[in-house]
C-alpha cells in the first residue's frame, strides 16, 4: 500500500510559517507585490509544503499547488480563447473558482505547470505527481460563447490538457492525475467525457489517474471502469454508496481510496480507518491500493493537514508490521 495526497494542500501557514501565502495573493491581486514576488513567496510556500509532506511521512506526494489560487484558473489563465467571468462557487466545497468565459478556439502554446513540477521535484526524491483539473470539469464550469457545443469545449480542452501532460512527461513527471469531479456531479452529460477521453491521452507514456468526488459513480460506473486510465480515484467519506461497486473494481487498475475527509478539522479514528483498509483488503490486493483523503485538503489548516497525514501513514504503516 501507498500513501499520497490529492493536489492541493492548504494555503493557510502553519503556526511556525512566514510565508503568508494567502495575504501575498491578496497583495498581488491589488498590485502591492510584483509577479515575481509573488512567485518567490509561492516557491518558498512549495519549499515549506514538501518538507510537512515528507515529515508526514507519504510515499507520493505534490507540489501543493501553491500557486494555483482556485482549482482551475492557473491552467485556464494560460490558454488563448479564455477570458474570466467573475466568480463562482467550485461545487459544494465552499470555495469559489474564476469561472472561464470561453471567446475564441482555446489554444495551448506552453508548459504552464511544468516549471512548477521541475521546482518541486528538486526538493524531495519522493515521486511526485502532477495535478490537473479535468477536461470535463473545465468544460461545465465555464461559460462557453464561441463553441456552442459541450462536446467540442471538451474535446478542446482534452486538446489542451494532452499537450500539457506531454511537457510534463518530457520534464520527467512520471505520473499525471486529472480531477474530475464533475462526471460524478453532471453524470447525466459525462459520456461526453468519455468519448473524448482517448483525445486526453493520445501519445501519453505517463502512470495516468482520473479523481472523482463529491458524488457517487453509480451512473457513470462502466464508462469509469472501462476507461484508459491506470488509476481511479473514488470517495468513500462523502457517499458511502460507492463500497456497492468494489466488488467489481477492475483487476487491471489501481485504486485511490478516499477514506480520510479531507473537509473536516477533525483526525480520524484510527480504528474505524484501519478498519475501511482492513475491508477494502478483502477486494483490493495492497500492491493496487493507494491510500489518501477523499478530496483536496485546501479547506483545512495546514496543522490539522499535517495531523490528518501523519494519522493517516502511521496507520498504513501499521499494516506493515
Amino acid at each position: 500500500m501507498k500513501t499520497t495526497i490529492l493536489g492541493e494542500y492548504p494555503h493557510s501557514p502553519a503556526p511556525e510559517d512566514k510565508t503568508q501565502l494567502n495575504p501575498a495573493l491578496a497583495d498581488f491581486n491589488s498590485g502591492k507585490i510584483s509577479g515575481e514576488e509573488l512567485i518567490q513567496i509561492q516557491r518558498k510556500a512549495t519549499e515549506d509544503i514538501i518538507k510537512e509532506m515528507q515529515s508526514a511521512g507519504l510515499d507520493l506526494i505534490s507540489d501543493g499547488m501553491a500557486r494555483w489560487q482556485d482549482p482551475i484558473s492557473h491552467f485556464t489563465l494560460s490558454l488563448s480563447g479564455v477570458e474570466h467571468n467573475g466568480t463562482a462557487p467550485y461545487f459544494d466545497s465552499g470555495i469559489d473558482y474564476n469561472q472561464p468565459l470561453i471567446t475564441g478556439e482555446l489554444k495551448w502554446t506552453n508548459g504552464i505547470t511544468v516549471d512548477d513540477y521541475k521546482f518541486a521535484s528538486n526538493l524531495s526524491d519522493k515521486p511526485l505527481a502532477a495535478y490537473l483539473p479535468g477536461p470535463f470539469t473545465l468544460a461545465m464550469l465555464s461559460k462557453d460563447e464561441h463553441y456552442g457545443d459541450k462536446a467540442k469545449l471538451v474535446k478542446a480542452y482534452c486538446e489542451a490538457l494532452n499537450f500539457e501532460i506531454k511537457a510534463l512527461s518530457e520534464a520527467g513527471c512520471k505520473r499525471v492525475a486529472v480531477k474530475e469531479p464533475g462526471v460524478v456531479n453532471f453524470h447525466d452529460e459525462a459520456h461526453i467525457f468519455f468519448d473524448s477521453v482517448e483525445v486526453l491521452l493520445d501519445g501519453v507514456n505517463v502512470e495516468t489517474a482520473i479523481y472523482t468526488y463529491y458524488g457517487v459513480i453509480g451512473r457513470i460506473r462502466d464508462m469509469l471502469f472501462n476507461s484508459p486510465f491506470d488509476i481511479i480515484g473514488l470517495d468513500f467519506v462523502i457517499n458511502e454508496r460507492n463500497w456497492d461497486f468494489v466488488p467489481v473494481f477492475p483487476d487491471d487498475k489501481k485504486l485511490s481510496f478516499g477514506i480520510i475527509d479531507a473537509r473536516s478539522s477533525e483526525v480520524e479514528d484510527r480504528e474505524d480507518v484501519s478498519d475501511a483498509i482492513s475491508d477494502i483488503l478483502e477486494f483490493i490486493p495492497s500492491e493496487r491500493l493507494i491510500i489518501n483523503p477523499n478530496c483536496e485538503l485546501k479547506a483545512l489548516t495546514r496543522d490539522v493537514a499535517y495531523r490528518k497525514l501523519k494519522n493517516m501513514v502511521d496507520i498504513v504503516g501499521s499494516f506493515e508490521q
